[in-house]
């Protein structure tokens, strides 16, 4: 009876990382019919029959939090509708959570690296052959050409520098270098390196930057330094070789962006609690922005801005404090959980660990200038963050290795 349960659940846990998986693929290529949707909707369906979520986690309960306090934003909006249907997106990205929290292991886990580690090699691929055959365009034309649901502005490449630490993940648990696994992620990282240059996402470089630092820095220390300046050197070699563009964008000291933060900034104030409900951002800041005497160097983008290009004060001023601290509280949670993992000194769990802690720590960084919840992919990434960690965390007392 107990080898029949142990299959039932292998079984429930082999469904469940397909769906997971199929899932990401599918929205990520935009796939007919909201067909992923579907298929992890059914597999959701099996969490029904198992009830092994350790509800008291600290994952868990943080992630609780930040849902509840949204939605009590979202029941106080000065647009309920709009709150509300600018939110469905949440409901699939809590689904994957659950998912990976009940059902997935080690080698799940692994299987969802390998997939996350392909979709970044596959935009990469698809991209860099887009700018090859319209040299002549703008990265955001070639961004547009893509067609993907994820990919809207050239900035949206830091979902590929946030997929890196995976593969460096698959990559340090190789032997040798030398086989034709290890040639495949070596290819996606380079590639992915290649991709954030070639479409000039300033956003994106900075994200890769601090994944691959912060792996050096926890793995060998010594090299983090040396490895830091040899990216930087590799990335000016490229970037000099098409005539500076992304050295030419960080050479602007005032951005439009910092117009967005103060309007951002004087929304919180009229309501710091709750804020103005959830996405509300784009309803409001204009006229916010006619009110503030701005000084006269500071450029305006007249175009309309749907968010505030931080994903910190996009919080404060749609959910207010509320809002901000429970996506504080989450966000810690992850590092704290993520960081005690690391006392498994050897081993795939700390590899595992390293890469995790440094895509959650590109996403809090690229959180300052870009990220916003009105992109899937940002809202995915945080529930897929989590639920990794959350995996990570049973075997915090364990030597698992995969085999």
């Amino acid at each position: 009876m107990t080898v029949l349960l142990m299959k039932n659940e292998r079984y429930g846990a082999s469904i469940a990382c397909l769906g997971v998986c199929f899932y990401i693929i599918g929205f990520c290529f935009r796939l007919q019919q909201d067909v992923p949707l579907i298929i992890l909707a059914l597999t959701g369906l099996i969490s029904v029959s198992r009830d092994s979520v350790q509800w008291k986690q600290p994952v868990v309960i943080a992630l609780g939090l930040f849902l509840l306090v949204g939605l009590v934003s979202m029941a106080t909006s000065d647009d309920i509708t709009r709150s509300w249907r600018m939110s469905l997106m949440f409901i699939p990205s809590l689904l994957i959570f659950m998912l990976l929290a009940q059902y997935f292991d080690m080698r799940d886990l692994h299987n969802l690296y390998w997939v996350l580690t392909l979709v970044g090699l596959c935009f990469s691929i698809i991209l860099l052959w887009i700018a090859l055959c319209n040299p002549q365009q703008e990265p955001i034309a070639w961004v547009r050409s893509l067609g993907s649901p994820i990919f809207i502005v050239p900035n949206d490449i830091i979902f590929i520098a946030l997929l890196m630490p995976f593969s460096i993940a698959l990559l340090l648990q190789r032997t040798s270098l030398m086989s034709a696994v290890a040639a495949l992620l070596m290819l996606s990282i380079l590639l992915g390196l290649l991709t954030i240059v070639i479409f000039q996402s300033r956003a994106a470089l900075i994200a890769e930057l601090v994944s691959t630092i912060i792996i050096a820095a926890i793995l060998k220390p010594r090299y983090a330094l040396l490895l830091g300046c040899g990216i930087i050197i590799s990335l000016l070699i490229v970037d000099g070789l098409m005539g500076f563009p992304l050295i030419a964008k960080h050479g602007r000291v005032a951005d439009t962006r910092f117009a967005l933060w103060i309007a951002a900034w004087r929304m919180f104030l009229d309501t710091p609690f709750l804020g103005h409900g959830p996405h509300s951002f784009v309803l409001f800041y204009q006229s916010y922005l006619q009110t503030i005497k701005l000084p006269s160097w500071l450029p305006i983008d007249q175009r309309l801005i749907p968010w505030p290009h931080n994903l910190y004060l996009e919080l404060l001023a749609e959910q207010g404090m509320a809002g901000l601290t429970s996506l504080i509280g989450l966000l810690t949670t992850l590092f704290l959980v993520a960081w005690r993992t690391l006392k498994i000194e050897s081993g795939n769990i700390y590899i595992y660990a390293v890469c995790i802690l440094a895509s959650l720590t590109s996403y809090c960084v690229s959180a300052v200038f870009e990220l916003t919840f009105l992109r899937q992919w940002v809202v995915v990434m945080l529930f897929l963050l989590s639920g990794i960690i959350s995996i990570l965390s049973t075997y915090e007392n364990s030597q698992y290795e995969i085999n």
